[in-house]
């Protein structure tokens, strides 16, 4: 089935548009990855370009077929540019958990981009996946509030943690911003644990 549809919907890279896969090497190793970031924070990727016409077109477009893609492009960069932060990540045990969609916004998505991503690239890691997060409040989309202040207002108190006691943990999203979304989610662990911040971009 997937062939059939590679011969109808033929797959091109995203920046150069050369057939074969949504971002061929060549592109991929023109990237500028970022560097890790203070408090524990690494956004993989400028949200430009490739990458944000392709997390886009996640989101909006539902190319679920992209999740392979960002799944293989992570676990590279992760291994190469961060092999160290990558090694004391497994050493320590880190459960990578994504960032939960609302039911009524997943429900319409169909899914949670960050999720899928989360279920291809644990296991290229090492890593174990689990949700720990549940969104208990249906937010406005971040990308539609445009000052700083309300986008924390709209975030405040969105999650609820699942119980548990790991006290290593990843947060997993898409994309980081003004960090309101990710600061609403750490808030809803102990402070004693040990959490870093992933993203693509």
């Amino acid at each position: 089935m997937s062939l059939l549809l590679d011969l109808i919907f033929p797959r091109s890279c995203y920046s150069c548009h050369r057939p074969g896969r949504y971002l061929c090497l060549h592109c991929q190793s023109e990237l500028v990855v970022r560097s890790i970031r203070p408090p524990q924070r690494l956004p993989l990727f400028r949200y430009h370009g490739p990458i944000k016409a392709m997390i886009h077109d996640l989101k909006f477009s539902f190319i679920s077929d992209l999740v392979p893609e960002f799944a293989l492009l992570i676990s590279r960069t992760l291994k190469t540019k961060f092999p160290h932060l990558l090694e004391y990540w497994q050493e320590e045990n880190f459960i990578i958990v994504p960032i939960p969609l609302h039911p009524y916004r997943q429900n319409w998505r169909g899914f949670n981009q960050s999720e899928l991503i989360l279920k291809e690239l644990a296991p290229l890691i090492n890593l174990k996946y689990q949700n720990l997060l549940i969104r208990s409040k249906n937010t406005l989309p971040q990308t539609q509030i445009k000052d700083k202040a309300l986008r924390h207002t709209n975030i405040s108190s969105a999650f609820c943690a699942i119980g548990h006691n790991y006290k290593n943990i990843i947060l997993f999203d898409d994309v980081y911003t003004t960090g309101s979304t990710t600061k609403s989610a750490i808030s809803c662990f102990p402070k004693d644990t040990n959490i870093w911040i992933l993203t693509i971009a």
